[in-house]
């Protein structure tokens, strides 16, 4: 029986983003984090351990949710040190989507722009869908921009 990807998203996730936050934020209180997000995480399934993150760093970052998300993505592009097998290592940026889908409905243009940011590493086939909800024809008009984006692999398909 193969092993469950949650195995795979283990407690390295949490303690490999908290590490690349800290490269960013001296303020970032990294042992504070891994106390609150490893509490009960060996329980949680592989989706709600990335909402357990998602929702830990809302806690531990700035109250204001674009400085927050501001530093979030500024830690995206400092190297990581998390290596899985089975093709996992691009489920580090899962949180990340999650946060973005769940605390910035209400802050349109800096979520999509850190979801155009995520997209180069994860997808955000999932954290989209709240914004199609809330905001469909915003959302509809960027995913047809970025459908001709240089980045997206459909475009360099066409």
């Amino acid at each position: 029986m193969a092993e469950p990807l949650k195995n795979q998203f283990g407690a390295s996730v949490p303690t490999t983003i908290a590490a690349m936050l800290q490269t960013v934020s001296s303020d970032f209180d990294r042992d504070a984090f891994l106390a609150d997000v490893l509490q009960g995480y060996d329980a949680l399934e592989l989706m709600p351990r990335a909402w357990h993150i998602a929702h830990a760093l809302q806690r531990h970052l700035p109250a204001d949710y674009e400085a927050a998300l501001a530093l979030l993505m500024r830690s995206v592009a400092v190297p990581a040190e998390h290596k899985v097998g089975s093709g996992m290592t691009s489920f580090l940026f899962l949180p990340h989507c999650c946060f973005v889908a769940h605390y910035g409905l209400d802050h349109f243009e800096a979520s999509m722009a850190a979801q155009h940011e995520l997209t180069q590493r994860f997808t955000a086939e999932f954290s989209i869908r709240p914004f199609l909800e809330r905001h469909q024809q915003a959302t509809l008009a960027r995913l047809a921009e970025w459908a001709h984006d240089p980045s997206s692999t459909c475009a360099a398909w066409w």
